[in-house]
This record gives C-alpha cells, structure tokens and sequence, in this order.
C-alpha cells in the first residue's frame, strides 16, 4: 500500500502535463507542505490544502512525474543524508 496518496485540488486547468495536486499521507492522515517556504524537507503536517501550498506535478517521459512546490519553484529530490549511511 502507498504511503502517500495523490489529492486533487485547485481545479483548472494550469498548462500540458501539468496539474495541481496535493499528497495525504496514510500514516496521519496529514497533507505534505514544504516548512519554511522550502528551506525545510517535506513534512506531512497540515490538516488541510490551500492552492498555494501544494505541488505541481510535472509529467516527464516514460511515465515519471516531477514535483515542484510551490513556495519556491524548486523541483522535490530524495537524498540520502550521510549520517543516514
């Protein structure tokens, strides 16, 4: 089972391959926002979505997608701290 599941909001339509979306996370229940207009790793702790606080997924080739938050324009990455290794 996922651990994050993908949440519509802010309906319209923004560009090709774009959309807004939001993500609930299944252990809380909570959505996922950028703390301190992105300085912040991703957190779920918001009780509920304003438009300007989500994402804007990007489709890319091959069926991958992108993030991009909001607050700060810069695309979401996964890396692995080196005290985490």
């Amino acid at each position: 089972m996922p651990r994050v599941r993908p949440t519509g909001f802010c309906t319209g339509a923004i560009g090709a391959g774009r959309a807004n979306v939001g993500f609930e996370a299944h252990a809380n229940g909570s959505y996922v926002a950028a703390e301190s207009r992105g300085t912040k790793p991703l957190i779920a702790n918001r009780a509920r979505l304003a438009c300007g606080s989500g994402l804007t997924r990007w489709m890319q080739a091959a069926g991958y997608i992108a993030l991009k938050p909001k607050v700060n324009g810069k695309y979401v990455t996964a890396e692995t701290s080196a005290r985490r290794r």
